[in-house]
């Protein structure tokens, strides 16, 4: 097997001859550090002649399938056989019998689990004393460790010890393997940031002061809950783009970076956030209002993006309101992760002092995330509906509220793709609450089966019904369809004397505010059954004065449109001049 190695190889296989229990690798980025450790490995592995298992251990799962793990691929090249590959177990066998296995540090059965051999800890200063004690004691032979000095910590302790090795390197041991692309983007650093020159550039300890976002946590996946955003940072050739979504609950804000590239185009971006599932007109993107081509042109594809708010110093701002809520970054979120460790107040080069501005580096994903949050706006003009069952039930309660005082409405609507959307609802005039119990959109139904099942569903032996709206659409452009519904009510309800109308025409944008009010006082309830309705309300939203009603949302607003212009609902929600809509800033 060759190897392209460095001098790092060389003082890592010193360090093995000579019996070394711990050898540890500081140094600065691209010195080859995990590269000559992982080529080592794979020699041990290759020619041993005997069993032995290697663990490659890093910090998260994540970290270790993007780093080691693809490393350890790269550098088998052709002779990578998938068939000495345990996807399940992340285990590659040798023919000579060793294993090497990978697992990360956050997974306590492996930490108190079996023994091993050879131990490798990537990035040992981002595991905690407690998984380094756990993991070097079960080990049999010796422990490799390597990492960017950014800071002293546990195993500097440890320097000058018999059984320890200590190697340094930096980009220097590295310069036959390096584009010179590379090397001169580290030689540029060296006068805007001294202390990252340090760390990275010479491998010395560093002293991380000034941390703009000092502490974050970790978890694995995004919570359900919270308030939904993304946010991007656009980047091209020098800079990665980064897109970061975010849920924002009322004390924490949950990231995960879904991507953080270099050269992206517009179009690439676009087709990336396609991929990802971000959905077009219903997600809300906040990107950097510094380039409003790249905005444009990614709106153009249908997104929902829309420019970071600025204000007089804006940066300084978003970070302090950052700041104000717990930090937790999903596992998978490594340039975050990274980021957030690294990015610092600048310095002033006489006093000392921490100037009032972070510095340039380390800031793509902080940056989107921050333009989120100092932005932060309202996702959609319908705040998430809260669902409850009581006192409302699929069957009245007639000792609450006699059918007299107990308005039946319902709802149809039809979309120009001939998608019909029911709502059925009921009007508590003494509670002052509309209750809407069922909210479904139906593909490919007739209006005679469609009939049926809505009397059914609406109990109308049960209540008084006050009643049935249709949208002008259907009433326009599908007059047939309405009047088959009329036909097929007046048969099976001919007391009822149910008729398809449309109702009066109402300011679309009162009726909104209307809703909005009658949500925050409680005065909206949807039943939980109806997940179409609450998905509809959670993903609407306003912008530029301009609003889209269609499907169940015009089902709804029908509904509240016309208890408004019946004046029912005025005697019990405060409204004030509610169709001001247009001084809202969306």
């Amino acid at each position: 097997m060759n190897f392209q190695g460095t001098g790092v190889f060389d003082k890592i296989n010193a360090a093995y001859l000579l019996g070394k229990r711990l050898i540890v690798n500081e140094g600065g980025t691209s010195s080859s550090k995990t590269i000559s450790t992982i080529q080592f490995l794979i020699f041990i592995a290759t020619y041993t002649k005997k069993p032995l298992l290697i663990s490659i251990v890093s910090e998260s799962f994540p970290h270790l399938r993007r780093g080691c793990l693809r490393d350890f691929k790269m550098l088998m090249g052709v002779n990578w056989e998938e068939s000495q590959w345990s996807a399940t177990l992340h285990e590659y066998s040798f023919a000579g019998g060793a294993k090497i296995e990978f697992f990360s540090a956050d997974d306590p059965r492996k930490l108190r689990g079996g023994r091993r051999d050879i131990l490798f800890l990537n990035e040992v200063n981002n595991i905690r004393k407690e998984s380094f004690d756990e993991l070097d004691v079960r080990t049999r032979i010796f422990t490799i460790v390597d990492f960017n000095p950014v800071s002293d910590f546990y195993i500097h302790e440890m320097r000058g010890l018999p059984h320890v090795a200590w190697i340094h390197s930096t980009f220097l041991d590295a310069l036959h393997v390096l584009e010179q692309s590379v090397v001169d983007n580290i030689i540029s650093r060296k006068d805007r940031d001294p202390n990252w020159w340090r760390i990275y550039g010479l491998g010395l300890v560093g002293k991380i002061e000034g941390l703009v976002h000092p502490m974050f946590a970790q978890c694995d996946e995004l919570p359900d809950k919270g308030r939904e955003i993304y946010c991007l940072d656009f980047g091209y050739s020098m800079d990665p783009a980064a897109l970061i979504r975010l849920k924002i609950t009322d004390d924490t804000i949950y990231g995960d970076e879904l991507f953080y590239e270099k050269g992206m185009t517009n179009d690439m971006i676009a087709k990336r956030m396609d991929e990802l599932g971000v959905r077009r007109g219903q997600d809300i993107i906040i990107a950097d209002s510094a380039e409003p081509k790249s905005i444009d042109e990614i709106k153009a594809y249908g997104f929902d993006i829309r420019p970071a708010a600025k204000g007089k110093d804006s940066v300084n701002v978003g970070i302090q309101k950052v700041n104000q809520y717990k930090q937790i970054w999903t596992k998978r979120s490594l340039n975050a992760i990274k980021e957030q460790r690294n990015y610092r107040w600048e310095k002033d080069p006489i006093s000392g002092k921490f100037l009032p501005k972070p510095i340039g580096d380390w800031n793509h994903a902080m940056d989107a995330r921050r333009m989120g949050v100092f932005t932060m706006v309202e996702h959609k003009i319908l705040p998430a509906v809260k669902i409850r069952v009581e006192p409302f039930t699929l069957v009245w309660d007639r000792d609450k509220v006699p059918e007299t005082e107990a308005l039946h409405y319902a709802a149809v609507s039809m979309t120009p793709d001939m998608l019909l959307h029911f709502v059925c609802a009921v009007w508590d005039c003494i509670a002052g609450v509309l209750y809407i119990y069922h909210g479904e959109s139906v593909e490919n139904i007739s209006p005679e089966s469609a009939v049926p099942s809505l009397i059914d569903l609406m109990h109308l032996n049960e209540f008084y019904f006050e009643k049935f709206l249709a949208s002008s659409k259907m009433l326009s452009d599908n007059r047939s369809v309405a009047r088959v519904f009329n036909r097929e009510f007046n048969k099976l309800c001919p007391m009822q004397q149910i008729k398809l109308r449309e109702p009066k025409r109402f300011d679309q944008f009162g009726a909104i505010v209307l809703a909005k009010q009658m949500i925050n006082q409680q005065r909206l309830v949807i039943h939980e059954s109806c997940t179409d309705m609450t998905r509809e309300m959670q993903h609407w939203h306003v912008e530029e004065g301009k609003v889209e009603v269609k499907g169940l949302r015009e089902s709804l607003m029908m509904l509240v449109s016309e208890l408004d212009q019946r004046e029912v609902i005025r005697p019990h929600v405060a409204l004030g001049e509610y169709k001001v809509i247009r001084e809202f800033n969306y």
